[in-house]
């Protein structure tokens, strides 16, 4: 017998992991879909950058990763 998914977010970045965990605490049953990338060895420094607003942090905040993001 499979598991019932309500919602699938394709995408693990800040946002797709951020939208997964906040429909997972509103009680969805939420599937988080990232490529395997195991055989990819991981890049020494990573040159992305993120602009956040302060409601953009807030939202972090209510989730409490704000910490450990910051």
């Amino acid at each position: 017998m499979s598991e019932r998914i309500d919602v699938a977010v394709v995408g693990g970045g800040l946002v797709g992991a951020s939208a997964a965990l906040a429909m997972a605490r509103a009680g969805r049953s939420v599937a988080l879909v990232e490529p395997n990338r195991a055989e990819a060895p991981a890049p020494a420094w990573d040159e992305r950058c993120i602009g956040l607003n302060a409601a953009s942090i807030e939202i972090l905040r209510e989730l409490g990763v704000w910490d450990g993001i910051a």
